[in-house]
């Protein structure tokens, strides 16, 4: 009996990777149905003209899944040449040929057009190049072929994934600034903490008086770091492989997403960029074509928090035994009212595929605002605080040398 490979998410959003034996495709998805999972990708491990890769073969030679910058320039390529009337393998050679293109994307497009020139579609094609593009890539590919209309398929995937990569630099933009500060001030603590501290402290003993209890403090937290580093580092070394174990345990990295959404400022953040990404993710499967079921299950697996996932499944279940997607969802308590009422709208008029951009629309503009007005707030407060506390070491250790200078002259 023929084995498949699965990778499939349980009712908490958790992925869980194994193998299975079925006689086909469908009978593997109905048994992994009736476990309770929803698949994401099924793969025949062994069958006529099937071989497996041994395990070093995929972990050296896998290229992993391309940048999203490289995937959006894969996608805007392709759009241009279908739409310049050039045949996909023809595309594929050209954007093999630039120059500008990086090598994992070179070899992408090369096994690509291979597998075009024996006979695949391009959907097919991507999809076999494990993880290198998105199920969401290659499942709008297909849909854009089977529609007939590839050229304006790939320049939606385009830019979309440019918003992505747009919002993403934003990010790191804003957070550049506060980090060289941060990092900035933590190097001027600790030169004063481990130079300029032990460096006074002999004058005051040789000068017979005590010296200020700020410096006694910062002293003997110096002495600390210098007599206990191999606890404090076998400390965070035990902390960070806690933390990594705890996100490889499905409930207890639930449970930690769950919490995220209910830190303060934080917590809403992430549920605007989450509803964000559901929305556009599903808007643009469903206006493609793609099945509404498949497209839940698609979009669950671009996610990152658990919950949010998790809550998709759920309603991807609770849609396939017939119910309607916004009652489903609204039991989650996770998406915003506005996004429930207007994807409740959506079906009703049977414009859900236009009301889920819509919502993309307003909760990523609300992501972009809400992380301007936070830089706009923190930089200063950040700055003022490291000022302040640097500025106040400084005084301290000012303040000691005239106290030391008036104990001598006494």
């Amino acid at each position: 009996m023929p084995r498949f490979g699965f990778k499939a998410y349980n009712g908490t959003g958790g992925l869980q990777l194994g193998e299975i034996d079925a006689d086909n495709e469908r009978a593997a998805l109905d048994l992994l149905a009736g476990r309770g999972l929803f698949a994401l990708e099924i793969v025949a491990r062994e069958g006529p003209g099937r071989t497996q890769s041994v395990w070093w073969q995929r972990q050296l030679f896998s290229s992993g899944e391309l940048p999203l910058a490289s995937q959006a320039m894969l996608a805007r390529e392709i759009a241009t040449l279908v739409k310049a009337g050039i045949t996909i393998d023809e595309a594929l050679g050209i954007i093999e040929l630039q120059p500008r293109i990086g090598g994992a994307m070179r070899r992408l497009a090369a096994a690509v057009r291979s597998d075009v020139s024996s006979g695949s579609s391009l959907s097919q094609a991507l999809a076999s190049r494990e993880g290198a593009v998105s199920e969401q890539f290659w499942m709008l590919v297909r849909a854009g072929e089977t529609s007939g209309t590839l050229a304006q398929v790939m320049g939606e995937i385009a830019s979309s994934l440019d918003e992505a990569v747009r919002m993403r630099k934003q990010l790191l933009t804003a957070m550049l600034y506060p980090s060289v500060l941060l990092a900035a001030s933590a190097i001027t603590v600790a030169v004063i903490a481990t130079v300029m501290i032990p460096a006074i402290l002999p004058l005051f003993r040789d000068a017979g008086v005590d010296p200020p209890y700020l410096v006694s403090v910062l002293a003997g937290l110096q002495q600390g770091l210098a007599d206990y580093w191999p606890s404090l580092l076998a400390g965070l070394a035990a902390l960070s492989a806690s933390w990594i174990w705890g996100r490889r345990n499905e409930q207890i990295a639930h449970a930690i997403d769950r919490a995220a959404l209910r830190i303060p400022l934080v917590g809403g953040l992430i549920q605007r960029g989450s509803t964000a990404r559901f929305a556009r993710t599903l808007g643009m499967l469903l206006s493609n074509g793609v099945p509404l079921l498949d497209a839940l299950r698609v979009t669950a697996g671009v996610l990152p928090n658990r919950a949010f996932r998790g809550a998709i499944l759920r309603a991807e279940a609770d849609v396939n035994r017939g119910g309607a997607l916004g009652a489903t969802l609204s039991n989650g308590e996770l998406l915003p009212p506005l996004a429930m009422r207007l994807i409740g709208l959506g079906e009703q008029s049977g414009q859900l595929a236009t009301m889920l951009a819509r919502v993309a629309d307003i909760y990523e503009h609300d992501v972009r605002q809400q992380i301007e007005r936070i830089v706009t707030v923190a930089v200063p407060a950040i700055t003022v605080a490291i000022g302040g506390l640097v500025g106040f070491l400084m005084l301290t250790v000012i303040s000691a040398m005239l106290h030391l200078n008036e104990a001598v002259l006494r």
